[in-house]
């Protein structure tokens, strides 16, 4: 016998198509969740994969920014401190998510 028979023996309701407030708060903080964590891909993605392609199809990084440090360079500096801040900045907004799921869980049971 399969699990679903024996649930439907027992009197258990599948839960397909049921849409409890509970179920529909979670589904929400998870969207809310997986849209933060793509938002903050896009934007690292977008930042780093453009020295790649400036720096080898165009000659925009190519001139001196000062000193002797051409535009590439500070590009690739400016780099390290995106990752940083993005870090930053994600860690705090998914705990913000993480204590609103935390609560929502802890007032439901």
């Amino acid at each position: 016998m399969t699990e679903e028979s024996q649930d439907q023996q027992a009197g258990a309701k599948p839960l397909e198509g049921v849409a409890t407030p509970e179920i529909t708060v979670l589904e929400d903080m998870a969207a809310r969740r997986i849209r933060l964590a793509l938002v903050f891909s896009a934007g690292v993605c977008l930042t780093f994969f453009l020295l790649p392609v400036l720096g080898q199809f165009t000659s925009a990084l190519d001139g001196l920014a000062f000193g002797g440090l051409t535009w590439a360079w500070v590009f690739a500096f400016a780099q390290f401190v995106v990752a940083v801040l993005v870090a930053t900045r994600y860690a705090s907004r998914a705990a913000g998510l993480d204590a609103a799921t935390a609560e929502f869980l802890r007032k439901k049971g």
